[in-house]
């Protein structure tokens, strides 16, 4: 295979329409971290990309790479998360979290620049961070709308976490007692920064921890 074609699994984090019939999108992949990649004819319809060229959408991609971007050239679809679509709240935060994805990755990796080994190490974690949080966002049950939005609420605390730990913040237990944060919250930090993807979004906790442990989560990333 010649070294201009590239295989690899992604995930449209953006897509923009480009012209009457193309798209430019952001892709999050394990082994090329976050790319530009060009889909021509992604709105002719015959060619298979409408689909697989939507937010969210992860595939198996084909790609010719270029001197600035990436061309796709096929795609395979593995997941749409099709159902996130049809509920609103869901949607909101898969929209939100892939919004943070963009901001918080880098797209280091082009002709003449490479991720270093760090670098790769994050950007497979927060791929494999992002895939585990879009299928707890698309199990969550949607029966009692006030249970489905703390169980959002606790995706997108771990999400965060999980996150910013990725990238190298960690949250010190002991400098936390310091500031009268409550031991069973300082336990579900210590949980989620422990265990690996995804097993760190399996931990049960009340309504009221959930809400306590979100303004944590929320009130270390101000302070970093």
């Amino acid at each position: 295979m010649s070294e201009k074609i590239v295989k690899t699994l992604g995930i449209i984090i953006t897509e923009t329409r480009f012209g009457d019939r193309d798209k430019i999108l952001t892709v999050l992949t394990p082994n090329l971290g976050k790319i530009t990649v060009f889909a021509k004819g992604a709105y002719k319809g015959n060619n298979g990309f409408l689909a697989g060229t939507e937010l969210m959408c992860m595939s198996n991609m084909i790609l010719y790479k270029g001197s600035k971007s990436y061309h796709l050239n096929e795609l395979s679809v593995k997941e749409n998360f099709y159902d996130i679509r049809l509920n609103f709240n869901k949607l909101e935060l898969a929209v939100e979290i892939l919004k943070d994805i963009n901001k918080y990755v880098d797209e280091k990796y082009t002709i003449d620049q490479r991720y270093n080994q760090t670098e790769e190490k994050e950007v497979y974690n927060i791929f494999k961070l992002l895939v585990a949080t879009l299928y707890y966002i698309l199990e969550v049950d949607e029966e009692i709308e006030e249970k489905e939005l703390i169980e959002l609420k606790r995706i997108k605390s771990v999400f965060l976490l999980k996150t910013y730990q990725i990238f190298g913040n960690t949250i010190n237990s002991e400098e936390y007692k310091n500031n009268v944060v409550n031991d069973d919250i300082l336990n579900i930090i210590e949980y989620i920064q422990k265990e690996d993807i995804p097993k760190c979004f399996k931990f049960k906790a009340s309504k009221e921890k959930i809400l306590h442990l979100e303004d944590e989560i929320l009130n270390y990333i101000s302070r970093i």
